[in-house]
């Protein structure tokens, strides 16, 4: 049906690799880029964030294959030549959240799960646990600039009430 309504379809009868190599993708990119500032880019050309991202896919490749995931054998590959297809200056969404001062980011959804995982598997996040800790410093020290949030329209009096 919806081949015939010319929608593009990649049926796959087990969605979890795709699934997980997404996440390997928008994990470790965002955790480096909203790390750094910096976007997709410049993690492709300087040698010491690539070096985290790559890190940072491998951590997160041993968990899927904790979880009985089968990625690809050439997953690190495949994910680094990902990241090589963007333009330059892309930025990841958690890159773009963290340094908006958005209140509410993908932190916890990215680097949470994969320590949370990593910790029920036995497994080692060292760099994962390492850029979160950064990152939640980061908006912590950005809070504490701001101060506390004044709410510029408190709610109405109670009307009424006696």
């Amino acid at each position: 049906m919806l081949r015939g309504a010319r929608i593009n379809v990649d049926y796959q009868p087990d969605p979890l690799p795709a699934i997980w190599m997404k996440f390997l993708f928008i994990a470790s990119f965002g955790l480096v880029s909203a790390r750094h500032n910096q976007p997709i880019g410049v993690i492709n050309e300087d040698p010491d964030l690539h070096d985290s991202a790559r890190r940072l896919v491998l951590e997160i490749t041993a968990i899927a294959q904790g979880k009985g995931v089968a990625l690809p054998g050439n997953s690190t590959e495949l994910i680094l030549q990902k990241a090589a297809s963007f333009p330059y200056h892309t930025p990841t969404s958690l890159q773009l959240d963290v340094h908006s001062g958005k209140p509410c980011t993908e932190l916890e959804l990215f680097a949470g799960a994969v320590m949370d995982y990593g910790h029920r598997l036995g497994l080692s996040v060292v760099e994962t646990t390492k850029i979160y800790q950064e990152i939640k410093s980061q908006l912590v020290r950005r809070a504490v600039q701001q101060g506390p949030i004044v709410d510029a329209n408190p709610a109405a009096p109670d009307v009424g009430r006696t």
